[in-house]
Protein backbone atom coordinates (compact mmCIF):
# COMPACT_ATOMS: atom_id res chain seq x y z
CA UNK A 1 0.00 0.00 0.00
CA UNK A 2 1.12 3.55 -0.78
CA UNK A 3 0.32 5.04 2.64
CA UNK A 4 0.76 8.62 1.51
CA UNK A 5 -1.84 8.25 -1.27
CA UNK A 6 -4.17 6.26 0.99
CA UNK A 7 -4.31 8.82 3.81
CA UNK A 8 -4.91 11.64 1.30
CA UNK A 9 -7.69 9.70 -0.46
CA UNK A 10 -9.35 8.89 2.89
CA UNK A 11 -8.84 12.44 4.17
CA UNK A 12 -7.08 11.24 7.30
CA UNK A 13 -3.70 12.98 6.87
CA UNK A 14 -3.99 14.86 10.17
CA UNK A 15 -5.05 11.74 12.07
CA UNK A 16 -2.19 9.78 10.52
CA UNK A 17 0.21 12.49 11.69
CA UNK A 18 -1.32 12.40 15.19
CA UNK A 19 -0.93 8.62 15.32
CA UNK A 20 2.69 8.86 14.16
CA UNK A 21 3.43 11.45 16.83
CA UNK A 22 1.88 9.26 19.53
CA UNK A 23 3.80 6.18 18.35
CA UNK A 24 6.91 8.36 18.14
CA UNK A 25 6.59 9.40 21.78
CA UNK A 26 5.33 6.21 23.41
CA UNK A 27 7.24 3.66 21.29
CA UNK A 28 10.24 5.36 19.69
CA UNK A 29 10.82 8.13 22.26
CA UNK A 30 10.79 10.87 19.63
CA UNK A 31 9.51 14.41 20.11
CA UNK A 32 6.73 15.84 17.93
CA UNK A 33 9.24 17.84 15.94
CA UNK A 34 11.48 14.83 15.36
CA UNK A 35 8.52 12.79 14.09
CA UNK A 36 7.35 15.53 11.72
CA UNK A 37 10.90 15.98 10.38
CA UNK A 38 11.21 12.21 9.91
CA UNK A 39 7.94 11.98 7.97
CA UNK A 40 8.93 14.91 5.77
CA UNK A 41 12.21 13.15 4.99
CA UNK A 42 10.07 10.22 3.76
CA UNK A 43 8.22 12.59 1.38
CA UNK A 44 4.99 12.85 3.39
CA UNK A 45 3.22 16.15 2.91
CA UNK A 46 1.04 17.77 5.54
CA UNK A 47 -0.89 21.00 5.13
CA UNK A 48 -0.79 23.67 7.82
CA UNK A 49 -4.30 22.70 8.94
CA UNK A 50 -3.13 19.07 9.40
CA UNK A 51 -0.24 20.15 11.59
CA UNK A 52 -2.47 22.55 13.56
CA UNK A 53 -5.00 19.79 14.28
CA UNK A 54 -2.21 17.37 15.19
CA UNK A 55 -0.78 19.90 17.66
CA UNK A 56 -4.20 20.53 19.18
CA UNK A 57 -5.14 16.88 19.67
CA UNK A 58 -1.72 15.59 20.77
CA UNK A 59 -1.47 18.45 23.28
CA UNK A 60 -4.82 17.36 24.70
CA UNK A 61 -3.71 13.71 24.88
CA UNK A 62 -0.34 14.41 26.52
CA UNK A 63 -1.96 16.78 29.00
CA UNK A 64 -4.88 14.52 30.00
CA UNK A 65 -3.45 11.03 29.49
CA UNK A 66 -4.58 9.57 32.81
CA UNK A 67 -8.21 10.62 32.30
CA UNK A 68 -8.16 9.34 28.71
CA UNK A 69 -6.70 5.95 29.62
CA UNK A 70 -9.02 5.50 32.60
CA UNK A 71 -11.98 5.67 30.21
CA UNK A 72 -10.29 3.70 27.45
CA UNK A 73 -9.27 0.72 29.53
CA UNK A 74 -12.85 0.11 30.59
CA UNK A 75 -13.12 -1.47 27.10
CA UNK A 76 -9.55 -2.72 26.54
CA UNK A 77 -7.16 -5.21 28.03
CA UNK A 78 -4.08 -3.68 29.63
CA UNK A 79 -1.76 -5.57 27.25
CA UNK A 80 -3.35 -4.22 24.06
CA UNK A 81 -0.73 -3.18 21.50
CA UNK A 82 0.32 0.41 22.21
CA UNK A 83 -0.17 1.48 18.58
CA UNK A 84 -3.79 0.28 18.75
CA UNK A 85 -4.23 2.12 22.04
CA UNK A 86 -2.90 5.28 20.39
CA UNK A 87 -5.59 5.13 17.69
CA UNK A 88 -8.26 4.89 20.35
CA UNK A 89 -6.66 7.75 22.31
CA UNK A 90 -7.24 9.85 19.20
CA UNK A 91 -10.90 8.77 19.08
CA UNK A 92 -11.60 9.68 22.69
CA UNK A 93 -9.78 13.02 22.30
CA UNK A 94 -11.82 13.91 19.23
CA UNK A 95 -14.97 13.05 21.19
CA UNK A 96 -13.84 15.39 23.96
CA UNK A 97 -12.89 18.22 21.61
CA UNK A 98 -15.90 17.65 19.33
CA UNK A 99 -13.59 17.62 16.30
CA UNK A 100 -15.83 15.52 14.01
CA UNK A 101 -19.26 13.82 13.74
CA UNK A 102 -19.45 10.45 15.50
CA UNK A 103 -19.63 8.39 12.28
CA UNK A 104 -16.50 10.12 10.95
CA UNK A 105 -14.58 9.29 14.13
CA UNK A 106 -15.30 5.59 13.75
CA UNK A 107 -14.60 5.45 10.00
CA UNK A 108 -11.35 7.38 10.26
CA UNK A 109 -10.14 5.21 13.14
CA UNK A 110 -10.75 2.05 11.12
CA UNK A 111 -9.03 3.57 8.07
CA UNK A 112 -6.12 4.61 10.25
CA UNK A 113 -5.71 1.02 11.44
CA UNK A 114 -5.28 -0.10 7.81
CA UNK A 115 -2.12 2.02 7.37
CA UNK A 116 0.10 -0.22 9.50
CA UNK A 117 0.88 -3.91 9.68
CA UNK A 118 0.80 -3.63 13.49
CA UNK A 119 -2.78 -2.35 13.61
CA UNK A 120 -4.62 -3.56 10.51
CA UNK A 121 -5.69 -6.84 12.13
CA UNK A 122 -7.34 -4.90 14.98
CA UNK A 123 -9.84 -3.01 12.80
CA UNK A 124 -12.79 -4.87 14.33
CA UNK A 125 -11.66 -4.11 17.88
CA UNK A 126 -11.07 -0.46 17.03
CA UNK A 127 -14.50 -0.19 15.41
CA UNK A 128 -16.26 -1.76 18.42
CA UNK A 129 -14.41 0.22 21.10
CA UNK A 130 -14.87 3.49 19.20
CA UNK A 131 -18.63 2.95 19.10
CA UNK A 132 -18.67 2.02 22.80
CA UNK A 133 -16.81 5.21 23.69
CA UNK A 134 -19.27 7.30 21.71
CA UNK A 135 -22.24 5.61 23.43
CA UNK A 136 -20.66 6.05 26.87
CA UNK A 137 -20.11 9.76 26.22
CA UNK A 138 -23.73 10.16 25.06
CA UNK A 139 -24.91 8.79 28.42
CA UNK A 140 -22.76 11.32 30.30
CA UNK A 141 -20.18 13.72 28.93
CA UNK A 142 -16.64 12.60 29.69
CA UNK A 143 -14.74 14.73 32.20
CA UNK A 144 -11.01 15.24 31.80
CA UNK A 145 -8.44 16.43 34.31
CA UNK A 146 -4.96 17.60 33.36
CA UNK A 147 -2.10 15.55 34.74
CA UNK A 148 1.67 15.30 34.66
CA UNK A 149 3.43 12.00 33.98
CA UNK A 150 3.86 10.35 37.41
CA UNK A 151 7.66 10.06 37.46
CA UNK A 152 8.04 13.64 36.26
CA UNK A 153 5.60 14.95 38.86
CA UNK A 154 7.36 12.97 41.59
CA UNK A 155 10.62 14.63 40.55
CA UNK A 156 9.01 18.07 40.84
CA UNK A 157 7.54 17.25 44.26
CA UNK A 158 10.89 15.99 45.54
CA UNK A 159 13.10 18.74 44.09
CA UNK A 160 10.72 21.72 44.28
CA UNK A 161 7.58 21.12 46.37
CA UNK A 162 4.14 19.53 46.11
CA UNK A 163 2.55 22.98 45.83
CA UNK A 164 4.79 23.90 42.89
CA UNK A 165 4.20 20.53 41.20
CA UNK A 166 0.42 20.94 41.61
CA UNK A 167 0.54 24.48 40.21
CA UNK A 168 2.52 23.35 37.16
CA UNK A 169 0.03 20.52 36.65
CA UNK A 170 -2.85 23.00 36.74
CA UNK A 171 -1.38 25.56 34.37
CA UNK A 172 0.61 23.68 31.76
CA UNK A 173 -2.40 22.67 29.63
CA UNK A 174 -3.73 26.25 29.43
CA UNK A 175 -1.08 27.68 27.11
CA UNK A 176 -2.83 29.64 24.33
CA UNK A 177 -0.53 32.65 24.11
CA UNK A 178 2.75 33.72 22.52
CA UNK A 179 5.41 36.00 23.93
CA UNK A 180 7.28 38.39 21.66
CA UNK A 181 10.34 40.63 21.95
CA UNK A 182 10.11 44.07 20.37
CA UNK A 183 13.17 45.06 18.33
CA UNK A 184 13.16 48.66 19.51
CA UNK A 185 12.60 49.22 23.24
CA UNK A 186 11.07 52.63 22.53
CA UNK A 187 8.26 51.01 20.51
CA UNK A 188 6.98 48.59 23.17
CA UNK A 189 3.93 50.68 24.08
CA UNK A 190 3.14 51.22 20.39
CA UNK A 191 3.12 47.50 19.65
CA UNK A 192 1.26 46.72 22.85
CA UNK A 193 -1.64 48.78 21.49
CA UNK A 194 -1.39 47.56 17.89
CA UNK A 195 -1.34 43.87 18.88
CA UNK A 196 -3.72 44.24 21.86
CA UNK A 197 -1.00 42.62 23.94
CA UNK A 198 -0.30 42.30 27.66
CA UNK A 199 2.92 43.97 28.84
CA UNK A 200 4.83 41.48 31.00
CA UNK A 201 7.03 42.61 33.92
CA UNK A 202 10.32 42.37 32.01
CA UNK A 203 9.22 44.18 28.85
CA UNK A 204 8.07 41.22 26.74
CA UNK A 205 4.61 41.34 25.19
CA UNK A 206 2.10 38.48 25.40
CA UNK A 207 -0.42 38.01 22.58
CA UNK A 208 -3.23 35.54 21.94
CA UNK A 209 -2.35 32.58 19.73
CA UNK A 210 -5.41 32.87 17.51
CA UNK A 211 -4.01 33.90 14.11
CA UNK A 212 -1.04 33.01 11.92
CA UNK A 213 2.17 34.82 12.78
CA UNK A 214 2.65 36.10 9.26
CA UNK A 215 -0.75 37.78 9.42
CA UNK A 216 0.11 39.77 12.55
CA UNK A 217 0.97 43.44 12.27
CA UNK A 218 4.74 43.98 12.34
CA UNK A 219 5.89 40.40 11.77
CA UNK A 220 6.82 40.67 8.08
CA UNK A 221 8.23 44.14 8.70
CA UNK A 222 10.69 42.78 11.26
CA UNK A 223 9.44 44.76 14.23
CA UNK A 224 9.42 41.80 16.66
CA UNK A 225 10.17 38.11 16.99
CA UNK A 226 8.66 35.24 19.01
CA UNK A 227 10.55 34.60 22.25
CA UNK A 228 9.17 33.32 25.53
CA UNK A 229 9.60 35.77 28.39
CA UNK A 230 11.82 33.36 30.33
CA UNK A 231 14.23 32.93 27.43
CA UNK A 232 14.59 36.70 27.05
CA UNK A 233 15.37 37.48 30.69
CA UNK A 234 19.06 36.39 31.06
CA UNK A 235 20.41 38.85 28.49
CA UNK A 236 18.35 41.66 30.03
CA UNK A 237 20.22 41.06 33.31
CA UNK A 238 23.67 41.57 31.78
CA UNK A 239 23.45 45.35 31.65
CA UNK A 240 24.94 47.36 28.79
CA UNK A 241 26.24 45.04 26.03
CA UNK A 242 26.67 47.69 23.32
CA UNK A 243 29.82 47.01 21.24
CA UNK A 244 30.53 43.79 23.17
CA UNK A 245 31.81 40.85 21.14
CA UNK A 246 29.52 37.85 21.65
CA UNK A 247 30.01 34.20 20.68
CA UNK A 248 26.72 32.28 20.50
CA UNK A 249 27.65 28.59 20.42
CA UNK A 250 24.20 27.03 19.89
CA UNK A 251 22.71 29.95 18.05
CA UNK A 252 19.85 28.85 15.78
CA UNK A 253 17.03 29.77 15.48
CA UNK A 254 18.49 32.99 16.86
CA UNK A 255 16.25 34.54 19.53
CA UNK A 256 19.10 35.49 21.86
CA UNK A 257 21.42 36.44 18.99
CA UNK A 258 18.77 38.91 17.82
CA UNK A 259 18.46 40.25 21.36
CA UNK A 260 22.20 40.94 21.47
CA UNK A 261 22.20 42.53 17.99
CA UNK A 262 19.24 44.76 18.87
CA UNK A 263 21.19 45.94 21.92
CA UNK A 264 24.22 46.85 19.79
CA UNK A 265 26.49 43.84 20.36
CA UNK A 266 28.66 42.19 17.68
CA UNK A 267 27.58 38.55 17.44
CA UNK A 268 29.22 35.46 15.96
CA UNK A 269 26.69 32.63 15.56
CA UNK A 270 27.73 28.97 15.59
CA UNK A 271 25.42 26.03 14.87
CA UNK A 272 25.87 22.65 13.21
CA UNK A 273 22.36 22.09 11.82
CA UNK A 274 21.76 23.15 8.21
CA UNK A 275 18.00 23.24 8.80
CA UNK A 276 18.32 25.39 11.93
CA UNK A 277 20.82 27.73 10.26
CA UNK A 278 18.32 28.22 7.42
CA UNK A 279 15.78 29.29 10.06
CA UNK A 280 18.39 31.59 11.63
CA UNK A 281 19.15 33.26 8.30
CA UNK A 282 15.44 33.72 7.56
CA UNK A 283 14.85 35.27 10.98
CA UNK A 284 17.82 37.63 10.65
CA UNK A 285 16.76 38.66 7.15
CA UNK A 286 13.20 39.41 8.32
CA UNK A 287 14.56 41.44 11.24
CA UNK A 288 16.99 43.25 8.89
CA UNK A 289 19.95 42.12 11.00
CA UNK A 290 23.36 40.91 9.91
CA UNK A 291 25.94 38.78 11.70
CA UNK A 292 28.64 36.19 11.06
CA UNK A 293 27.28 32.63 10.89
CA UNK A 294 29.59 29.61 11.13
CA UNK A 295 28.27 26.11 10.41
CA UNK A 296 30.16 23.67 12.60
CA UNK A 297 29.76 21.52 15.69
CA UNK A 298 30.63 23.52 18.81
CA UNK A 299 33.44 21.09 19.63
CA UNK A 300 35.12 21.80 16.28
CA UNK A 301 34.87 25.58 16.48
CA UNK A 302 38.28 27.28 16.32
CA UNK A 303 39.15 30.96 16.65
CA UNK A 304 42.09 33.10 17.70
CA UNK A 305 39.60 35.76 18.75
CA UNK A 306 38.48 36.14 22.36
CA UNK A 307 34.95 37.27 23.23
CA UNK A 308 33.48 39.43 25.98
CA UNK A 309 30.50 37.11 26.30
CA UNK A 310 30.19 33.46 25.33
CA UNK A 311 26.55 32.37 25.31
CA UNK A 312 25.81 28.67 25.55
CA UNK A 313 22.08 27.94 25.43
CA UNK A 314 22.80 24.24 25.58
CA UNK A 315 20.78 21.30 24.21
CA UNK A 316 18.76 19.86 27.08
CA UNK A 317 15.75 17.76 28.05
CA UNK A 318 13.51 20.81 27.40
CA UNK A 319 11.36 19.94 30.43
CA UNK A 320 10.82 23.64 31.06
CA UNK A 321 8.94 23.96 27.76
CA UNK A 322 6.27 21.51 28.87
CA UNK A 323 3.54 24.13 28.26
CA UNK A 324 4.12 23.90 24.50
CA UNK A 325 6.00 20.56 24.29
CA UNK A 326 3.83 18.41 26.52
CA UNK A 327 5.33 15.18 25.21
CA UNK A 328 8.76 15.80 26.78
CA UNK A 329 7.64 14.38 30.14
CA UNK A 330 7.21 10.95 28.51
CA UNK A 331 10.59 10.65 26.74
CA UNK A 332 13.43 10.51 29.24
CA UNK A 333 15.42 7.36 28.60
CA UNK A 334 18.56 7.52 30.75
CA UNK A 335 20.86 7.22 27.73
CA UNK A 336 19.38 10.35 26.14
CA UNK A 337 19.83 12.37 29.32
CA UNK A 338 23.39 11.13 29.77
CA UNK A 339 24.25 12.24 26.24
CA UNK A 340 22.85 15.69 26.96
CA UNK A 341 24.80 15.98 30.20
CA UNK A 342 28.03 15.23 28.34
CA UNK A 343 27.29 17.87 25.68
CA UNK A 344 26.57 20.43 28.41
CA UNK A 345 29.79 19.67 30.28
CA UNK A 346 31.85 19.72 27.08
CA UNK A 347 30.30 23.02 25.97
CA UNK A 348 31.35 24.70 29.23
CA UNK A 349 34.90 23.45 28.82
CA UNK A 350 34.93 24.67 25.23
CA UNK A 351 33.42 28.07 26.06
CA UNK A 352 36.11 28.95 28.61
CA UNK A 353 38.74 28.90 25.85
CA UNK A 354 37.17 31.86 24.06
CA UNK A 355 36.46 34.29 26.91
CA UNK A 356 38.51 37.45 27.47
CA UNK A 357 40.05 37.86 30.94
CA UNK A 358 37.29 40.26 31.94
CA UNK A 359 34.56 38.44 30.05
CA UNK A 360 31.89 35.95 31.05
CA UNK A 361 30.09 32.77 30.09
CA UNK A 362 26.29 32.92 30.08
CA UNK A 363 25.13 29.31 30.53
CA UNK A 364 21.43 28.64 30.11
CA UNK A 365 18.87 26.00 29.17
CA UNK A 366 15.15 25.26 29.35
CA UNK A 367 15.41 22.27 31.71
CA UNK A 368 13.80 21.83 35.12
CA UNK A 369 16.36 19.16 36.03
CA UNK A 370 19.11 20.26 38.44
CA UNK A 371 21.54 17.77 36.85
CA UNK A 372 21.46 19.86 33.66
CA UNK A 373 21.60 23.21 35.44
CA UNK A 374 22.83 23.91 38.98
CA UNK A 375 24.91 20.73 39.11
CA UNK A 376 26.69 21.56 35.85
CA UNK A 377 27.73 24.99 37.18
CA UNK A 378 28.80 23.71 40.59
CA UNK A 379 30.85 20.91 38.97
CA UNK A 380 32.47 23.38 36.58
CA UNK A 381 33.70 25.76 39.31
CA UNK A 382 34.82 22.78 41.40
CA UNK A 383 36.98 21.51 38.53
CA UNK A 384 38.07 24.97 37.36
CA UNK A 385 39.26 26.81 40.47
CA UNK A 386 40.15 29.91 38.46
CA UNK A 387 36.45 30.43 37.67
CA UNK A 388 33.49 31.42 39.86
CA UNK A 389 29.77 31.95 39.38
CA UNK A 390 28.32 35.41 39.88
CA UNK A 391 24.98 35.63 41.64
CA UNK A 392 22.11 37.50 40.06
CA UNK A 393 21.11 40.31 42.39
CA UNK A 394 17.75 40.14 44.15
CA UNK A 395 17.76 43.94 43.94
CA UNK A 396 17.44 43.77 40.15
CA UNK A 397 14.09 45.37 39.34
CA UNK A 398 13.65 43.22 36.22
CA UNK A 399 13.13 40.02 38.21
CA UNK A 400 10.99 38.82 41.09
CA UNK A 401 12.71 37.44 44.18
CA UNK A 402 11.40 33.90 43.83
CA UNK A 403 12.89 33.68 40.32
CA UNK A 404 16.31 33.11 41.92
CA UNK A 405 17.33 29.88 43.64
CA UNK A 406 19.42 29.44 46.80
CA UNK A 407 22.66 29.78 44.81
CA UNK A 408 21.63 33.04 43.16
CA UNK A 409 21.07 31.39 39.78
CA UNK A 410 18.09 32.36 37.65
CA UNK A 411 15.59 29.50 38.08
CA UNK A 412 12.33 30.14 36.26
CA UNK A 413 9.38 27.72 36.41
CA UNK A 414 6.22 27.16 34.34
CA UNK A 415 4.07 28.32 37.28
CA UNK A 416 5.80 31.70 37.59
CA UNK A 417 3.45 34.53 36.54
CA UNK A 418 0.66 32.04 37.26
CA UNK A 419 -2.13 34.63 37.01
CA UNK A 420 -0.86 35.70 33.57
CA UNK A 421 -0.69 32.14 32.20
CA UNK A 422 2.77 31.06 33.35
CA UNK A 423 6.03 30.93 31.43
CA UNK A 424 8.56 28.39 30.20
CA UNK A 425 10.92 26.93 32.77
CA UNK A 426 14.43 28.30 32.30
CA UNK A 427 17.83 28.31 34.01
CA UNK A 428 20.72 30.75 33.67
CA UNK A 429 24.07 31.30 35.37
CA UNK A 430 26.97 33.69 34.87
CA UNK A 431 30.55 32.39 35.07
CA UNK A 432 33.61 34.64 35.34
CA UNK A 433 37.36 34.24 35.67
CA UNK A 434 38.92 35.09 38.99
CA UNK A 435 41.12 38.19 38.93
CA UNK A 436 44.77 37.22 39.48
Amino acid sequence: MNVNKFIISKKISSRYLIHQILDGVFINRRTKTQTIDYLRSKKFFFEEKDIAQAERITDFIFGHLNSIDDKLFLFLKKKTDISVVNILRIVISEIALKESPDYALVNSAVDLAKTSFKTKYFSGLINAVSKSLISKNEEKDFLFKSNLESNFKNYLVKNYSKEIADNIEKIYTLNNTLDITIKSFEEIETWKKKLEAILLPTGSLRIKKNVKLIDLNGFKEGKWWVQNISSSIPIKLLGNVKDKNVLDLFSAPGGKAMQFIALGANVTCVDQSSFRIKMLKENLARMKMKTEIIKTDFSRFRSQKKFDIVLIDVPCSATGTIRKNKEVQYIFPKKRLNNLLKIQKDSLNMAKKFVTDNGLILYCNCSLFSSESECQILDFVENNRDWYFEKFSKKNTKIQKDWLDKFGFLRLRPDHLFDLGGMDGFFAAILKKKVQ
